[in-house]
């Protein structure tokens, strides 16, 4: 029930991106805005969530030479704490989020010279894919970053059970 109202949502979200441009600049800034911002604030926690675990680690093995930290690593990946599931979401993750943010990044240098404020078709057009593809390149980071965080927690969860080698 729940994935279906999510699922929902989803659609009507991109549904209503796809008309980006369609209305003048000053009716689909504000909704533009609160959306990036909403998402933004989500990038923001996850990115909070990842120096906690990435601090967490440190104190764990700040001591261990990068040898053994790099051998933890290796051992966290024969281990029964590693999912390769979770690697693979991660991995795919990684992927998008570099595929959204170049289809960003690519329209972002487009449209530069584009006043986006005006309601000729050229800045509607502007508009219409500048957004798009920028709520798709927040949303693929907040995808990337919970999967790295679910990898790294894993990871974390095994290295704390790993003893390097006695020198």
């Amino acid at each position: 029930m729940l994935l279906g109202a999510l699922a929902s949502a989803a659609v009507t979200a991109a549904a209503g991106e796809a008309r980006w441009g369609t209305r003048p600049y000053e009716q689909e800034r504000p909704r533009y805005e609160s959306m990036v911002e909403a998402l933004e604030a989500q990038v923001e926690h996850l990115e909070q969530r990842h120096a906690r675990i990435e601090e967490q680690r440190w104190r764990y093995w700040s001591d261990w030479s990068r040898e053994e930290r790099e051998a933890a690593r290796e051992w966290f990946k024969s281990s029964s704490y590693f999912e390769p599931e979770a690697r693979t979401a991660l991995e795919s993750a990684r992927r998008d989020y570099e595929h959204a943010w170049h289809r960003w990044s690519t329209q972002r240098i487009l449209t530069l010279s584009i006043d986006l404020k005006t309601e000729t078709p050229v800045a509607r057009a502007a508009r219409r894919f500048l957004w798009r593809y920028n709520l798709e390149r927040l949303r693929a980071r907040i995808r990337y970053l919970d999967a790295k965080l679910a990898y790294e927690r894993l990871e974390l969860r095994a290295i704390r059970q790993y003893a390097p080698p006695a020198s």
